[in-house]
């Protein structure tokens, strides 16, 4: 099968050779002198030789899978979805069921899964006898596939690296480079991605963000042509683009300012009327209070604010916020609620909404260890950019928050209101032309978060808290993260420790999982003083945590201290469930019923219900399935020894949970 004009050139011309000429703009393509180990060309087990067939895949356009320079695509409609699937999530698991979903929708046949077999059967050959080892490309792992794809082999990746080049050069006033690149990644797309691609949610949304990429790219290279003098050649242009784009503030802000720029100062006027009414009539909103300035300044003939307004919009266009805090290295384990998450941070192409996620769990369960890992694999998807803040508990002020995302915005001080309401409509103003990813960490209440949500399809939110701080937000789905098991556990020590320390200690490792009630922050914990020498061993470390009395103290490492973990929740516990613990405590029971911990309180059964409720949803309870009886409960022995640290007369404790 031959090869199409744009795959010859990307392939065997002009991009494909830039990959080895030094005459690269910028470091987007690797050569001898910055290629790092991880980058180095697939190596033949067989022969030893690197490097000598490159794998391309193609998803801009219609879909294409070339290695050495020949087309081996396949024709099977469903093997070229699960290409497209797999290409589109590269170097990340897949999971069974969101292929079995992908492929036959909600009403796959019972045969499914042995089919999808024979079907990566069928592309495991095809890579095989392209002459490449499909062992390293295509890996098998316990709850799905992933396929590996380096930097430079999937044209969507070099697409996207070539747009952060142009927008680099935009930003360091390089206008002329900056055109340069970005009309190399926007020859990249000559026709609608994967065109000839059956797919299903998955494959859509992420059309959806490739489409929102082009479009961000497209904005540059209109940007850097105004810069340039180009105004007469992008107003048509932009025409066209404002009627497919009616609601885009940045594109008829653009329109006016190369109208007004060409001497039509009242055609620039007719486009700030035409979003006006667009904006009011359509979604209720009055256009941002940055483009109301454009067309005041228009309005005045005032040339010269004009050119300070354009400045400033043209300053914050260029900004794409990228303030998710740094991927953890050690973590390890979660696979499948990786995949089921960013499942459900996936926006619906037909819903009207953002995508809102509260990922719920007990405190030091790892809830923001998962958000940040899963934040770090979708991030790709919102391309104008990525907002965090850690909201302490509850402690931080929205306020504060919006004052800080609306600065990474590329707002200004003077532009930033002083009232908590105008800033929150101010950042809904924003985000509204703008499909970015918010991580909200360590949520307190409901009430906190609902100033920092935007209102735009496409866009995703991402809340973490217990079930009580932010269960049953309006229009969130729910995620809920358990502790992680104690196989998981271990991987987990040993991922934070080394693999050689743990040789042979597993069942040492294990009980050093129940000492520390499974939770990752306590084993953070007793990582850290492994790897510091206050441990030893893995002996030793299992050895003090085994005693009771001084299990809380071991557990307190720096800034660390696993007191304070089972404080967040304490202090969210109501007067009816700190009461509930400490008569449990009093009474030295192993297990409570609703019926006896209505007797031990004075309260009727449903009170004691719903208590214990509370009581499991914050982990100092856990519930029994079988043994002691039905609706019973224990006590793990980490959270009876916080228990029983209170009632010794710890102050400072009983001060800081508010008792």
């Amino acid at each position: 099968m031959g090869l199409t004009t744009q795959q010859e050139a990307w392939h065997g011309g002009e991009l494909f050779d830039m990959w080895e000429r030094k005459d690269t703009p910028g470091d987007l393509y690797v050569t001898d002198s910055n290629r790092s180990e991880s980058d180095s060309p697939r190596v033949d087990r067989d022969t030893g030789k690197a490097g000598a067939l490159p794998l391309m895949i193609s998803v801009l356009s219609p879909l294409s899978l070339i290695v050495g320079g020949v087309d081996v695509t396949p024709t099977a409609p469903k093997l070229r979805t699960i290409i497209a699937h797999l290409a589109l999530r590269r170097n990340r698991v897949v999971a069974i069921e969101s292929l079995v979903s992908e492929i036959w929708g909600q009403d796959p046949p019972v045969s499914a899964t042995a089919t999808l077999q024979t079907y990566m059967y069928q592309l495991r050959r095809i890579i095989t006898q392209s002459g490449l080892n499909s062992k390293e490309i295509l890996l098998t792992k316990p709850v799905g596939y992933e396929l590996r794809l380096g930097p430079t082999e999937l044209d969507l990746d070099i697409f996207r690296s070539l747009v952060d080049q142009a927008r680099g050069h935009l930003q360091e006033g390089a206008d002329e480079a900056a055109l340069d690149v970005v009309t190399k990644a926007l020859d990249m797309c000559p026709t609608a991605p994967l065109n000839d691609v059956i797919g299903g949610e998955i494959i859509d949304s992420c059309l959806g963000q490739i489409a929102e990429s082009v479009l961000q790219a497209v904005e540059l290279r209109i940007e850097a042509k105004l810069r340039l003098g180009y105004h007469q050649e992008i107003v048509a242009e932009l025409k066209s683009l404002c009627a497919e784009h009616p609601y885009h503030e940045n594109l008829h802000a653009k329109l006016m300012v190369g109208l007004q720029r060409t001497g039509r100062r009242s055609d620039a006027l007719v486009v700030y009327q035409t979003i006006r009414r667009n904006l009011q009539d359509e979604l209720g909103i009055d256009p941002s209070a940055s483009l109301q300035e454009l067309q005041r300044k228009i309005l005045t003939a005032d040339s010269s604010a004009v050119s300070e307004i354009e400045s400033a919009w043209q300053t914050r266009e260029t900004i794409s916020p990228a303030q998710l805090p740094g991927n953890i290295a050690e973590f390890t384990g979660r696979e499948a609620e990786i995949e089921q998450l960013g499942r459900l941070l996936t926006p619906d192409q037909n819903t009207l909404a953002p995508t809102v996620v509260t990922l719920t769990g007990s405190p030091g369960t790892g809830k923001s260890a998962l958000a940040v890992r899963v934040c770090h694999e979708i991030r790709e998807r919102f391309c104008h950019g990525q907002l965090y803040a850690d909201l302490g508990g509850g402690t931080v002020e929205p306020y504060q928050v919006l004052g800080r995302f609306l600065r990474g915005a590329g707002f200004k001080g003077e532009e930033i209101p002083a009232d908590l309401d105008e800033r929150s409509q101010l950042f809904r103003s924003w985000t509204g032309q703008h499909e970015v990813l918010i991580l909200l960490d360590n949520a307190g209440s409901r009430a906190q978060v609902r100033p920092l949500l935007t209102s735009r399809p496409g866009s995703t939110v991402l809340i973490t808290g217990t079930q009580l701080a932010v269960g049953g937000l309006e229009g969130a789905r729910s995620f809920r993260l358990d502790a992680p098991s104690l196989n998981e556990c271990v991987a987990i020590l040993s991922s934070m420790v080394g693999v050689e320390r743990m040789a042979g200690e597993e069942d040492v490792a294990r009980d050093i999982a129940r000492s520390c009630d499974q939770l990752p922050v306590a084993l953070r914990i007793v990582a850290a003083k492994l790897t510091t020498g206050v441990y030893t061993s893995l002996t030793e470390a299992a050895q003090r945590l085994a005693d009771p009395e001084a299990r809380l103290e071991e557990l307190r490492f720096g800034e660390w201290d696993i007191r304070e973990t089972y404080s967040v929740g304490y202090r969210l516990l109501d007067g009816q469930g700190r009461k509930a613990l400490t008569m449990m405590a009093i009474s030295d029971l192993t297990s409570m019923t609703s019926v006896r911990i209505a007797e031990l309180c004075g309260w009727s059964r449903l009170q004691a219900d719903r208590v214990l409720t509370q009581l499991k949803q914050l982990r100092f309870l856990r519930s029994v399935a079988a043994g002691i009886g039905p609706g019973s409960y224990i006590m793990p022995p980490l959270v009876r020894s916080f228990i029983d640290d209170l009632m010794n007369g710890d102050i400072a404790i009983v001060r800081a949970v508010g008792t």
